[in-house]
């Protein structure tokens, strides 16, 4: 039932070993073909995007549009990066700001909750926060057993601990 699932986690694992110039052109690509195959999300995101920004005259929305689509391919490449290959090797292009905030409240022993919005780049960067910290995660269970697996296999491969979200206690803790 799922052999396509494990095709396409074969080729993206293929992919990921390109170098990074070009997994992003493969991934601005996807969100190209996805952007003019339609379908119910692209009706989704010229709603929103509609709504977002009112001000924006059609032609402007559109493009909109269609950056979003090609920056979505592109944040699929980021993920699967993430899922799939060393991060460390991309910590030389990140900077972080409030850095010594983290390590002064750590150094008292206190933890500290690192609130991220669910951007499309959330899993590369906080694969990239664990080359400065230790991190646990929370995250949600997907209905497809073998992209769940790829996901949970490719967090625990980074983080302390990886928590279903409706474990509210492992959370606390």
């Amino acid at each position: 039932k799922y052999w396509p699932t494990w095709l396409v986690i074969g080729v993206a694992w293929l992919l990921c070993r390109l170098p990074l110039k070009w997994q992003m052109r493969f991934g601005r690509a996807v969100g190209r073909i996805v952007y003019h195959a339609g379908g119910r999300r692209r009706s989704i995101t010229e709603v929103n995007i509609g709504i977002c920004f009112p001000e924006l005259t059609d032609e402007q929305r559109a493009a909109l549009v269609r950056r979003t689509f090609i920056s979505a391919g592109m944040a699929l490449m980021e993920t699967l990066y993430a899922w799939l290959r060393p991060v460390d090797q991309l910590s030389s292009r990140i900077d972080v700001i409030g850095l010594d905030v983290l390590k002064r409240v750590q150094a008292q022993g206190r933890g500290v909750m690192l609130v991220g919005a669910h951007f499309l780049t959330l899993d590369l960067a906080g694969a990239l926060i664990t080359t400065i910290t230790d991190i646990d995660v929370i995250y949600r269970h997907n209905k497809n057993p073998v992209i769940n697996h790829l996901m949970v296999k490719g967090r625990e491969r980074l983080y302390g601990q990886v928590i279903e979200r409706a474990n509210i206690r492992k959370s606390v803790r």
